[in-house]
């Protein structure tokens, strides 16, 4: 290959796993489940709780955590949602809007202008 051809920006790189390295990985992922048994054993955690640390170890998929009390949301990278955290918070506010949204629709305000009516018409009838 000329390397007079290419720019100064490109570079090459080689990565290459043996089963010597898919040894070891399969060695810490079996120390890994092992624990996390050991800690539902012992009710230290729930199994959705043992399931997301097994995720969070890449011991399992990410697709795995769909089906715990998340709604099937999985959060990408590793974050985990907090009360603080900006996807909780948007959550919070469209909840509030929709709720808004709910309350303040034209068919609650004509029913409570139809009861109000009723209120008065029975006031004045007497």
């Amino acid at each position: 290959m000329n390397f007079w051809v290419l720019d100064t920006a490109t570079k090459f790189t080689w990565s290459e796993t043996d089963l010597d390295d898919d040894k070891k990985q399969a060695d810490i992922d079996n120390q890994i489940t092992n624990t996390t048994k050991t800690m539902i054993e012992t009710k230290v955690v729930t199994q959705d709780q043992a399931k997301e640390y097994l995720v969070d170890k890449n011991v399992l998929p990410r697709e795995y955590l769909a089906d715990t009390g998340r709604d099937g949301k999985v959060l990408a990278g590793g974050d985990k949602q907090t009360e603080d955290s900006p996807e909780s918070k948007q959550q919070e506010a469209k909840a509030r809007v929709e709720e808004a949204k709910k309350e303040f629709s034209l068919e609650s305000q004509v029913k409570a202008a139809e009861k109000l009516y009723e209120k008065i018409k029975a006031k004045y009838d007497k």
